[in-house]
């Protein structure tokens, strides 16, 4: 390897870094808040509805643990589903319970993607659920399109929502 494609390769990584750090800065709050107000979402049951929808990779997570039947984590749940009074616990209904808790709320954050943006659901998901920035989606609509579709799906997700 010769010194020009060392440097080559030196500076694509910090190129690499520097979109990450600039990705994590607006990650950690740096973005507005929707105005919804003509849905009539308030800002704050806005960012509650964001919110929710930022915890979708946890419970994704945590479904893939208990559905693989990891014995540790479902163990652990167990363990700490027990009752420390007399009272009997239902550690497998416990765990029931929870799996189908975090079904739920998986398929209701999927569901109003679904609804709203179609085929390229997976694009808003990643950027509802994530926090990816628009740029960084591979999504074939401009970006003011883009921003009135994730209206449109917090619209869908309160109406839903309220359902729940």
């Amino acid at each position: 390897m010769g010194t020009n494609d060392h440097e080559r390769a030196l500076k694509m990584v910090v190129q690499e870094k520097e979109v990450f750090v600039i990705k994590e800065e607006k990650e950690m709050g740096d973005t507005r808040d929707l105005n919804l107000e003509e849905y009539g979402i308030s800002k704050y049951a806005y960012r509650e509805l964001l919110y929710f929808c930022r915890q979708y990779p946890e419970w994704k997570r945590e479904l893939r643990e208990l559905r693989a039947g990891s014995v540790l984590k479902s163990h652990h749940f167990l363990a700490a589903a027990k009752s420390k009074t007399n009272v009997t616990a239902d550690p497998v209904g416990d765990l029931a319970v929870r799996r189908a808790d975090l079904q739920r709320k998986c398929e209701l954050v999927e569901e109003a993607c679904k609804k709203v943006a179609g085929e390229e659901y997976e694009q808003l998901l990643h950027n509802i659920t994530e926090g990816t920035d628009y740029y960084y989606l591979a999504i074939p609509m401009g970006r003011r399109q883009f921003y009135i579709l994730r209206r449109a799906f917090f619209y869908e997700l309160s109406k839903r929502k309220q359902l729940y």
